[in-house]
């Protein structure tokens, strides 16, 4: 019997590097999310920096452009960290759609490897059964005496 070849196997080898695809992509979104989650958690930082700066140097004489700097500094840090959460909505949005084409890809891979396993026991099940007859044919010939002409 000839060896077992599954007809689809281009068809499951494209999907598996569809979804290795999808897997970086997701890799390089999680990656820059990370980015941005540490350049908010950074601005926080030193906002608390500029607080406790300000507290010390304020302990003594009230000084008005230290106040007037802090402030403006607090405010020039959490503009930032605003553009930074517009953009960490985003990159959110985009995990969410990258995770639902994984989902997908997974799906249709998952998919053609049940056909292939499926197909792979039908091949073997016709092997065996063919092995079968063959060795039920090779012990029916030894049982069988030989006539004589």
């Amino acid at each position: 019997m000839k060896k077992f070849k599954f007809s689809f196997e281009s068809i499951l080898h494209i999907r598996k590097k569809k979804e290795e695809l999808i897997i970086s992509e997701l890799a390089e979104a999680q990656t820059e999310e990370h980015k941005i989650l540490g350049e908010i958690e950074d601005r926080k930082l030193k906002i608390s920096g500029a607080l406790e700066y300000s507290k010390h140097n304020i302990a003594g004489a009230v000084n008005l452009g230290i106040i007037s700097q802090t402030r403006s500094f607090i405010e020039a840090m959490k503009t930032q960290i605003a553009r930074f959460n517009l953009r960490l909505k985003e990159i959110k949005d985009k995990i969410l759609e990258i995770k639902m084409r994984l989902n997908k890809a997974l799906v249709e891979r998952k998919t053609m490897e049940t056909l292939k396993d499926k197909k792979w026991e039908e091949y073997k099940k016709a092997y065996n059964k063919a092995d079968n007859e063959t060795m039920d044919e090779i012990s029916n010939s030894k049982r069988q005496p030989e006539k004589k002409v």
